[in-house]
């Protein structure tokens, strides 16, 4: 069995990872003019979201914010948009990388101010604005992470996005492209897929 002292050096460790969490998870970095990143708890934080005078948030977790939080969106006119994704390796965020680019600098280029924000404000969301600044600045994987470190040094997307990030690069910050009339996977993106088991190599 456990001693008490043990104990109390669990519960302490507990304690601060929670707090450490919490924390993360309600910081609000501006990455950019009219462009933010944070938490589950940052998007849920009203009276934040209406000093920084955020009338837009985009939300990628596998579930929406609170009802209570999303009719207080509701009430102070900001407008929201969900991507359904995991904070897995094998997720694919490529297939939204578009959209989400989109939305934000649709946003932005009407003066709103957007937050993007994931569970901890730390993988999820930290790809989508990585992705969105590759594509606007047209530069790599590494120079988006520098930059988007340097304003929310806790970024960290795992393993499998940051990937998929060097694909976006490849694919030139599209993933798709018309052939012969027909809509086709760029072949960075669709040599992901296949490494990836989402769809069959050919001749398999």
């Amino acid at each position: 069995m456990s001693n008490p002292e043990t104990r109390g050096g669990l519960t302490k460790v507990m304690i601060e990872k929670a707090l450490w969490n919490c924390c993360v998870s309600l910081s609000l970095n501006e990455i950019m003019p009219n462009l933010y990143l944070g938490g589950y708890l940052a998007a849920s934080n009203i009276d934040s979201l209406r000093s920084t005078d955020i009338t837009f948030v985009l939300t990628i977790m596998s579930s929406d914010l609170s009802a209570p939080t999303l009719q207080e969106h509701l009430e102070l006119g900001i407008v929201t948009a969900r991507f359904n994704k995991d904070d897995k390796p094998a997720e694919d965020l490529l297939s939204i990388f578009g959209s989400t680019c989109d939305l934000i600098e649709e946003k932005r280029a009407e003066g709103k101010k957007v937050l993007v924000h994931c569970r901890m404000g730390i993988s999820r969301s930290v790809t989508l604005v990585m992705a969105y600044i590759m594509r606007a600045w047209g530069v790599g994987f590494p120079e988006a992470q520098l930059f988007v470190k340097g304003k929310r040094p806790m970024a960290s997307p795992n393993r499998g996005f940051c990937e998929q990030l060097r694909v976006w690069h490849a694919c030139e910050y599209g993933v798709e492209q018309i052939v012969e009339g027909e809509r086709r996977d760029k072949e960075p993106y669709a040599e992901w897929k296949r490494s990836m088991g989402i769809v069959a190599a050919e001749g398999s």
